[in-house]
This record gives structure tokens, C-alpha cells and sequence, in this order.
């Protein structure tokens, strides 16, 4: 099993990146190669795995997984409202992905009426978190 680090991102939760590559039927051991690019401007950084093949039969999938940090920029959230049938009032989902800090924050959805079979316009107002401080 070969363990693998990559750089902690700007957040207070360090998450570690472990990765398992399976033997190959061979006596030579292979080394696995991880290049993790270093987050601009605390944008979520995507890794890279790269694993040579081995000489067997059977290729391994290499398999990695990084948790994205938790970035100081507000978070985006998604809003889908059925349109309504005529009269009838209609019902808004809202989906707002939890920010980096400890408190949960309260989402505040807001969906004009429609007139008559018009299509209506969704509005959705999130907090945005500052920087590692809970929000309101």
C-alpha cells in the first residue's frame, strides 16, 4: 500500500490523500506518481494520478480522491421551482452546499408569483460566508 500526501488548502480541517495501487505479477515494483498543483487564490485544486502499468495481464485502476478545500469565495447555489399548474401556488427546492464553517447557514428563498401561464423568475439570496468567521 503506498500512502500519499498532497498539500493541505486553505482550511482549518487538514484532509489526507491516501493512495492504493494494487501489486503487479511482477518482480519489479512500480512507483506511483501524484502531482497535486497548488490551489490559486483558493480555488479547489483538482489531483492528478498517474500509475505505470504493470506487466500483467490485468491493468489496475488507480483510484484518488481529494477532498476540495474549503475556499474563502462564495459558495454556488442551486435553485430549481417546478412551474406552477394555472392558479395552483407551487413549491421551491433550494439546495445551498454547506459553507467551511462550524454554524449552518440559513438559506433565503424567494419566488415572485406567476401572472396568468407566464414563466416566473426565481430568486435565491445565500449568505456568503467571510472567510473562516460563521455568518449569519
Amino acid at each position: 500500500q503506498n500512502r500519499l500526501t498532497c498539500p493541505r488548502p486553505a482550511s482549518n480541517q487538514p484532509h489526507q490523500n491516501r493512495l492504493t495501487c494494487p501489486r503487479p505479477a511482477s518482480n519489479r515494483t512500480h512507483q506511483n506518481r501524484l502531482t497535486c498543483p497548488r490551489p490559486t487564490s483558493n480555488r479547489p485544486h483538482q489531483n492528478r494520478l498517474t500509475c505505470p502499468r504493470p506487466t500483467s495481464n490485468r491493468p489496475h485502476q488507480n483510484r484518488l480522491k481529494c477532498p476540495r478545500p474549503a475556499s474563502n469565495r462564495p459558495h454556488q447555489n442551486r435553485l430549481t421551482c417546478p412551474r406552477p399548474a394555472s392558479n395552483r401556488p407551487h413549491q421551491n427546492r433550494l439546495k445551498c452546499p454547506r459553507p467551511a464553517s462550524n454554524q449552518p447557514h440559513q438559506n433565503r428563498l424567494t419566488c415572485p408569483r406567476p401572472t396568468s401561464n407566464q414563466p416566473h423568475q426565481n430568486r435565491l439570496t445565500c449568505p456568503r460566508p467571510a472567510s473562516n468567521r460563521p455568518h449569519q
